[in-house]
């Protein structure tokens, strides 16, 4: 697909109204952009890892956001490999955090959120955020050493065809207990949810992969429908502080 056009070509604004400002554990932010006919997502949290769409077109929501639609058919937005992108040493994870604000059109197949991983190999994957097609909400990690996954997911689905806020909060516990330490949120809440462990999981491996928005390095998990305002943040932040990122933004969408 192409580039969003306008008849009258004007450019899309990098969206206004945001509070959300980036500090110095964050990784990744993606608040909009300046040129609604630009290849290049930009990255604002002053580390300079822009994304290159391919496919992913430019939109804008009914009250205004600034937004990246995908057609779920090889749409990404690709923002490299970096070392500031992994939160694993092969012995130890660290703290992290990913947000998002998704509308995702359907789950009659699984899509990928954002993501550092391959579906189809056991390459050096390590962590995934992602709709399945039960329609949960799922955060992975992966341990190359071990060759094993382990994983968080909603006990409810989430729902589709609406703006919805979705983060997770890892505290890089690691080891047989690790998913004990992820929480999952939807719009500023703790969702119920189940952990999946392993006993013979250790940690994130970093590997080449590139973080990716809406399919992963497998070219698996199109994103059919749309991303906006993402965030990797290097922290575990708190719930209350998930709580108030949603606040501050759900004016932003037609939630």
């Amino acid at each position: 697909m192409t580039l969003l056009s306008s008849p009258i070509r004007k450019p899309i604004r990098a969206n206004s109204g945001i509070v959300f400002r980036p500090d110095a554990d964050t990784v990744l932010w993606t608040p909009g952009q300046d040129d609604a006919f630009s290849s290049t997502l930009r990255d604002r949290s002053g580390n300079n890892k822009d994304g290159d769409l391919t496919g992913a077109s430019w939109t804008k929501t009914a009250n205004g956001l600034t937004v990246n639609s995908f057609d779920g058919d090889n749409d990404v937005i690709d923002f490299g490999d970096d070392d500031s992108f992994s939160f694993g040493n092969g012995t130890n994870d660290s703290p992290f955090s990913l947000l998002m604000w998704i509308n995702e059109t359907d789950t009659l197949a699984t899509r990928h959120i954002m993501s550092k991983w391959n579906s189809t190999g056991g390459q050096a994957k390590e962590w995934l955020l992602q709709v399945a097609s039960t329609g949960r909400l799922e955060f992975h990690v992966f341990d190359l050493s071990e060759v094993i996954i382990v994983f968080r997911r909603t006990d409810v689905l989430i729902g589709t065809g609406k703006d919805l806020l979705v983060g997770v909060t890892y505290d890089g516990r690691g080891g047989a207990d690790a998913m004990d330490g992820v929480t999952l949120y939807v719009n500023g809440g703790v969702m119920a949810s189940t952990a999946t462990n392993n006993a013979g999981y250790v940690a994130m491996q970093p590997g080449a992969l590139t973080v990716r928005y809406g399919l992963d390095n497998g070219s698996l998990g199109d994103w059919l429908g749309t991303l906006g305002l993402g965030r990797i943040i290097s922290r575990e932040l708190t719930s209350g502080q998930m709580g108030s990122i949603f606040r501050n933004e759900r004016g932003l969408v037609p939630v």
